[in-house]
Protein backbone atom coordinates (compact mmCIF):
# COMPACT_ATOMS: atom_id res chain seq x y z
CA UNK A 1 0.00 0.00 0.00
CA UNK A 2 2.86 2.41 0.76
CA UNK A 3 4.25 1.89 -2.72
CA UNK A 4 0.83 2.51 -4.29
CA UNK A 5 0.50 5.80 -2.44
CA UNK A 6 3.95 6.85 -3.63
CA UNK A 7 3.25 5.81 -7.22
CA UNK A 8 -0.13 7.57 -7.30
CA UNK A 9 0.18 10.88 -5.41
CA UNK A 10 -3.16 12.15 -6.73
CA UNK A 11 -5.24 9.35 -5.18
CA UNK A 12 -8.14 10.67 -3.12
CA UNK A 13 -9.34 7.27 -1.81
CA UNK A 14 -8.44 3.58 -1.80
CA UNK A 15 -11.70 2.35 -0.28
CA UNK A 16 -11.94 0.56 3.07
CA UNK A 17 -8.32 -0.54 3.20
CA UNK A 18 -6.15 0.53 6.12
CA UNK A 19 -3.82 3.27 4.93
CA UNK A 20 -2.57 4.40 8.36
CA UNK A 21 0.27 1.86 8.52
CA UNK A 22 1.41 2.73 5.00
CA UNK A 23 1.31 6.46 5.69
CA UNK A 24 3.24 5.89 8.92
CA UNK A 25 5.90 3.93 7.03
CA UNK A 26 6.27 6.67 4.40
CA UNK A 27 6.46 9.36 7.07
CA UNK A 28 9.12 7.54 9.12
CA UNK A 29 11.15 6.66 6.03
CA UNK A 30 11.30 10.32 5.02
CA UNK A 31 12.11 11.38 8.56
CA UNK A 32 15.01 8.93 8.88
CA UNK A 33 16.40 10.27 5.60
CA UNK A 34 16.07 13.85 6.87
CA UNK A 35 13.51 14.59 4.15
CA UNK A 36 10.16 16.32 4.35
CA UNK A 37 7.42 13.71 4.54
CA UNK A 38 5.30 13.71 1.36
CA UNK A 39 1.74 14.90 1.82
CA UNK A 40 -0.98 12.95 0.05
CA UNK A 41 -4.12 14.13 -1.75
CA UNK A 42 -6.27 11.61 0.14
CA UNK A 43 -9.73 12.89 1.03
CA UNK A 44 -11.26 9.63 2.32
CA UNK A 45 -9.42 7.12 4.52
CA UNK A 46 -9.88 4.01 6.62
CA UNK A 47 -7.39 3.76 9.49
CA UNK A 48 -6.68 0.78 11.72
CA UNK A 49 -6.22 -2.93 11.18
CA UNK A 50 -8.93 -5.45 11.90
CA UNK A 51 -8.41 -7.26 15.24
CA UNK A 52 -7.15 -10.83 15.38
CA UNK A 53 -9.16 -13.71 16.85
CA UNK A 54 -7.83 -15.68 19.82
CA UNK A 55 -9.44 -19.11 19.64
CA UNK A 56 -8.29 -19.96 23.16
CA UNK A 57 -9.99 -17.00 24.85
CA UNK A 58 -12.78 -16.61 22.25
CA UNK A 59 -12.18 -12.90 21.87
CA UNK A 60 -10.63 -10.41 19.50
CA UNK A 61 -7.31 -8.74 20.27
CA UNK A 62 -4.60 -6.51 18.83
CA UNK A 63 -0.89 -7.37 19.05
CA UNK A 64 0.66 -5.46 21.96
CA UNK A 65 3.37 -3.83 19.85
CA UNK A 66 0.84 -2.55 17.31
CA UNK A 67 -1.50 -1.23 19.99
CA UNK A 68 1.28 0.63 21.84
CA UNK A 69 2.49 2.31 18.62
CA UNK A 70 -1.00 3.12 17.38
CA UNK A 71 -1.12 6.77 18.57
CA UNK A 72 2.15 7.47 16.72
CA UNK A 73 0.84 5.69 13.62
CA UNK A 74 -2.29 7.85 13.60
CA UNK A 75 -0.25 11.01 14.24
CA UNK A 76 2.01 10.34 11.26
CA UNK A 77 -0.98 9.43 9.08
CA UNK A 78 -2.82 12.62 10.06
CA UNK A 79 0.21 14.80 9.34
CA UNK A 80 0.41 13.18 5.90
CA UNK A 81 -3.21 13.94 4.96
CA UNK A 82 -3.88 17.70 5.08
CA UNK A 83 -6.76 17.34 2.57
CA UNK A 84 -8.62 14.59 4.45
CA UNK A 85 -12.38 15.17 4.67
CA UNK A 86 -13.80 11.73 5.55
CA UNK A 87 -12.35 9.21 8.00
CA UNK A 88 -13.28 5.78 9.35
CA UNK A 89 -11.05 4.91 12.30
CA UNK A 90 -10.71 1.94 14.63
CA UNK A 91 -10.07 3.26 18.14
CA UNK A 92 -7.47 0.88 19.53
CA UNK A 93 -5.76 3.25 21.97
CA UNK A 94 -7.22 6.32 23.69
CA UNK A 95 -4.21 8.49 22.83
CA UNK A 96 -4.81 8.06 19.10
CA UNK A 97 -7.87 10.31 19.24
CA UNK A 98 -6.09 13.55 20.05
CA UNK A 99 -4.08 13.15 16.84
CA UNK A 100 -7.22 13.79 14.78
CA UNK A 101 -6.93 17.47 15.70
CA UNK A 102 -4.39 17.74 12.89
CA UNK A 103 -7.19 17.10 10.36
CA UNK A 104 -8.46 20.64 9.81
CA UNK A 105 -10.72 19.74 6.86
CA UNK A 106 -12.35 16.66 8.36
CA UNK A 107 -16.15 16.90 8.51
CA UNK A 108 -17.20 13.23 8.18
CA UNK A 109 -16.06 10.97 11.03
CA UNK A 110 -16.90 7.32 11.68
CA UNK A 111 -15.47 6.05 14.97
CA UNK A 112 -15.40 2.34 15.78
CA UNK A 113 -14.61 1.45 19.38
CA UNK A 114 -13.29 -2.02 20.16
CA UNK A 115 -14.06 -4.18 23.16
CA UNK A 116 -12.11 -1.83 25.45
CA UNK A 117 -13.55 1.24 23.79
CA UNK A 118 -15.48 2.46 26.83
CA UNK A 119 -12.13 3.34 28.40
CA UNK A 120 -11.42 5.53 25.35
CA UNK A 121 -14.72 7.39 25.35
CA UNK A 122 -13.59 10.13 27.74
CA UNK A 123 -10.75 10.91 25.33
CA UNK A 124 -13.26 10.95 22.47
CA UNK A 125 -15.44 13.52 24.24
CA UNK A 126 -12.34 15.64 24.92
CA UNK A 127 -11.62 15.54 21.18
CA UNK A 128 -15.20 16.53 20.33
CA UNK A 129 -15.06 19.55 22.64
CA UNK A 130 -12.20 20.96 20.55
CA UNK A 131 -13.10 19.42 17.23
CA UNK A 132 -16.84 18.78 17.14
CA UNK A 133 -17.78 22.14 15.62
CA UNK A 134 -16.27 21.15 12.26
CA UNK A 135 -18.15 17.85 11.96
CA UNK A 136 -21.19 17.56 9.71
CA UNK A 137 -21.61 13.79 9.82
CA UNK A 138 -20.78 11.57 12.80
CA UNK A 139 -21.09 7.80 13.18
CA UNK A 140 -20.24 5.89 16.36
CA UNK A 141 -20.01 2.09 16.67
CA UNK A 142 -19.52 0.72 20.17
CA UNK A 143 -20.20 -2.19 22.51
CA UNK A 144 -21.43 0.15 25.27
CA UNK A 145 -24.25 2.66 25.65
CA UNK A 146 -23.57 6.05 24.08
CA UNK A 147 -24.39 9.19 26.15
CA UNK A 148 -26.24 11.13 23.47
CA UNK A 149 -26.38 14.46 25.28
CA UNK A 150 -22.62 14.47 25.90
CA UNK A 151 -21.93 13.87 22.21
CA UNK A 152 -24.49 16.32 20.85
CA UNK A 153 -23.51 19.23 23.07
CA UNK A 154 -20.04 19.14 21.45
CA UNK A 155 -21.26 19.06 17.83
CA UNK A 156 -23.36 22.15 16.94
CA UNK A 157 -23.32 21.67 13.17
CA UNK A 158 -24.24 18.01 12.67
CA UNK A 159 -26.41 17.14 9.69
CA UNK A 160 -26.43 13.39 10.34
CA UNK A 161 -25.84 11.20 13.37
CA UNK A 162 -25.53 7.40 13.45
CA UNK A 163 -25.31 5.43 16.70
CA UNK A 164 -24.57 1.72 16.23
CA UNK A 165 -25.40 0.73 19.78
CA UNK A 166 -27.90 1.77 22.44
CA UNK A 167 -28.32 5.50 22.94
CA UNK A 168 -29.09 6.99 26.33
CA UNK A 169 -28.55 10.26 28.21
CA UNK A 170 -26.10 10.74 31.07
CA UNK A 171 -28.33 13.42 32.59
CA UNK A 172 -31.83 14.70 31.91
CA UNK A 173 -31.67 17.42 29.27
CA UNK A 174 -34.88 18.92 27.91
CA UNK A 175 -33.51 21.08 25.11
CA UNK A 176 -30.48 20.89 22.84
CA UNK A 177 -30.05 23.65 20.28
CA UNK A 178 -27.25 21.70 18.61
CA UNK A 179 -29.75 19.22 17.15
CA UNK A 180 -31.81 21.75 15.24
CA UNK A 181 -29.77 21.29 12.03
CA UNK A 182 -29.87 17.47 12.09
CA UNK A 183 -31.43 15.97 8.95
CA UNK A 184 -30.67 12.25 9.32
CA UNK A 185 -30.76 10.17 12.50
CA UNK A 186 -29.99 6.45 12.85
CA UNK A 187 -30.01 4.72 16.24
CA UNK A 188 -29.84 0.96 16.78
CA UNK A 189 -31.53 1.09 20.16
CA UNK A 190 -32.65 3.85 22.49
CA UNK A 191 -34.20 4.11 25.96
CA UNK A 192 -37.05 6.44 26.94
CA UNK A 193 -34.85 9.35 28.05
CA UNK A 194 -32.69 9.07 24.95
CA UNK A 195 -35.72 8.87 22.68
CA UNK A 196 -37.29 11.99 24.20
CA UNK A 197 -33.98 13.87 24.05
CA UNK A 198 -33.50 13.10 20.36
CA UNK A 199 -36.98 13.31 18.92
CA UNK A 200 -38.12 16.38 20.84
CA UNK A 201 -35.06 18.33 19.71
CA UNK A 202 -34.50 17.11 16.14
CA UNK A 203 -37.20 19.38 14.71
CA UNK A 204 -35.73 19.48 11.20
CA UNK A 205 -35.39 15.72 10.67
CA UNK A 206 -35.89 14.44 7.13
CA UNK A 207 -34.84 10.81 7.76
CA UNK A 208 -35.37 8.78 10.93
CA UNK A 209 -34.23 5.18 11.44
CA UNK A 210 -34.55 3.38 14.78
CA UNK A 211 -33.99 -0.36 14.89
CA UNK A 212 -35.33 -0.94 18.40
CA UNK A 213 -37.67 1.63 19.94
CA UNK A 214 -39.39 -0.71 22.40
CA UNK A 215 -40.09 2.25 24.68
CA UNK A 216 -42.01 4.15 21.98
CA UNK A 217 -45.69 3.81 22.87
CA UNK A 218 -48.67 6.06 22.24
CA UNK A 219 -48.11 8.07 25.43
CA UNK A 220 -44.44 8.77 24.64
CA UNK A 221 -45.32 9.63 21.05
CA UNK A 222 -47.89 12.21 22.16
CA UNK A 223 -45.30 13.75 24.49
CA UNK A 224 -42.85 14.00 21.58
CA UNK A 225 -45.41 15.46 19.18
CA UNK A 226 -46.13 18.29 21.60
CA UNK A 227 -42.64 19.64 20.79
CA UNK A 228 -41.92 18.19 17.35
CA UNK A 229 -44.52 17.56 14.65
CA UNK A 230 -41.99 16.09 12.19
CA UNK A 231 -43.19 18.41 9.45
CA UNK A 232 -40.00 17.93 7.39
CA UNK A 233 -39.81 14.14 7.80
CA UNK A 234 -39.70 12.27 4.48
CA UNK A 235 -38.30 8.84 5.36
CA UNK A 236 -39.33 6.94 8.51
CA UNK A 237 -38.21 3.44 9.51
CA UNK A 238 -38.95 2.06 12.98
CA UNK A 239 -38.15 -1.64 13.19
CA UNK A 240 -39.63 -2.32 16.63
CA UNK A 241 -41.96 -0.24 18.78
CA UNK A 242 -44.92 -0.47 21.15
CA UNK A 243 -47.17 1.85 19.13
CA UNK A 244 -50.78 0.85 18.65
CA UNK A 245 -52.55 1.19 15.30
CA UNK A 246 -53.92 4.51 16.50
CA UNK A 247 -50.42 5.62 17.50
CA UNK A 248 -49.06 4.80 14.05
CA UNK A 249 -51.90 6.74 12.44
CA UNK A 250 -51.23 9.72 14.72
CA UNK A 251 -47.56 9.70 13.71
CA UNK A 252 -48.37 9.50 10.00
CA UNK A 253 -50.95 12.27 10.17
CA UNK A 254 -48.46 14.57 11.88
CA UNK A 255 -45.62 13.87 9.43
CA UNK A 256 -47.61 15.22 6.51
CA UNK A 257 -44.66 15.36 4.10
CA UNK A 258 -43.69 11.71 4.59
CA UNK A 259 -42.72 9.91 1.38
CA UNK A 260 -41.62 6.48 2.70
CA UNK A 261 -42.27 4.67 5.97
CA UNK A 262 -41.86 1.25 7.58
CA UNK A 263 -43.38 0.32 10.94
CA UNK A 264 -42.80 -3.13 12.39
CA UNK A 265 -44.60 -3.60 15.68
CA UNK A 266 -43.40 -6.55 17.77
CA UNK A 267 -44.44 -5.60 21.30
Amino acid sequence: MAQILLWSPKLISVGQIDTASALDYIYRSADSAALDAPQTALKRCYWGRKPLWNEFTDEYFYPRAYKSRYPEIIRNAALSCPMLEELIINVIHADCLQQLRHLKRLDVLCVMFGASGEDCFTAFLALLRDFGHQLRHLSISASFNIPLNAVCECCPNLLSLEIYRAGTVSEIVETCENLKHLKTLFVCEVDTEGLLFLLQNCVGLEELFIYNAACLNDEILNEILMKNRFLDLKNLHIQQSALSDNGCQTFLKSAENLEKFIFRINF
